[in-house]
């Protein structure tokens, strides 16, 4: 309890978070004619024959996040963690393959205000001060993802998609009013695909934004 009450004085808001989310849908099913013919029988490789024919099985599973921590400091410093994880799996009956999707994701972000920040200008021949929240903001996203197609039959397995995706966003925006607001925003990304026939991929995004909004 000592040690809670000397953190409560350096965090204000503390926050442990975990979701799960999971889908399972079957697609093309149709009786099969057979089945009512010799509900007992099996077909020519031995195999029980089934009542239904189905045309292709989905399942999709994410931790989204697996678990993550929000924590706002007293001196307005915001920092945020998330560990993500998902999947997808997809068995088509007509062909006997198994596409898997798997993806694992780290995100960190951080955040600052500076209060009350003046800034000069001259406007229309005169000095005019400005006194707004300064609002800095970083965000970091790393994402690992893999697509893999499993034939049963054979007992193959390749790859065929995937790709590592690094992400840097970073922006600072200023408050002149309730109603003017000038941001600076920086957004990088990287990709480097799994695949030899898609070359790595590296943009970026900088510039200044104007917002003006009516009204009160």
């Amino acid at each position: 309890m000592w040690k809670l009450r000397k953190f409560d004085g350096l965090i204000r808001h503390f926050e442990i978070s975990r979701s799960y989310l999971s889908s399972y849908t079957v697609n093309g099913i149709q009786s099969n004619p057979i089945y009512h013919m010799d509900p007992m029988g099996r077909d020519l490789d031995g195999n029980f024959i089934s009542k239904n024919i189905y045309g292709t099985v989905n399942m999709i599973e994410s931790f989204s996040p697996l678990i993550g921590v929000d924590m706002t400091f007293r001196n307005d410093l915001q920092v945020r963690a998330q560990y993500n994880r998902d999947r997808m799996l997809t068995m088509s009956l007509s062909n006997y393959t198994l596409t898997e999707d798997y993806g694992t994701e780290y995100i960190l972000g951080m955040g600052y205000v500076l209060r009350d920040v003046k800034f000069r200008m001259r406007y229309q021949g005169k000095n005019k001060t400005f006194k707004g929240d300064l609002n800095f903001r970083l965000d970091a996203r790393l994402r690992d993802s893999e697509t893999r197609i499993r034939r049963i039959l054979e007992d193959d397995s390749q790859v065929t998609g995937g790709q590592k995706l690094f992400s840097l966003m970073f922006s600072a925006d200023y408050d002149f009013s309730k109603n003017l607001n000038l941001k600076f925003f920086w957004d990088q990304m990287m990709t480097e695909y799994k695949i030899s026939t898609a070359y790595p991929i590296s943009t970026i995004r900088a510039g200044l934004s104007l917002t003006l909004s009516f009204g009160n």
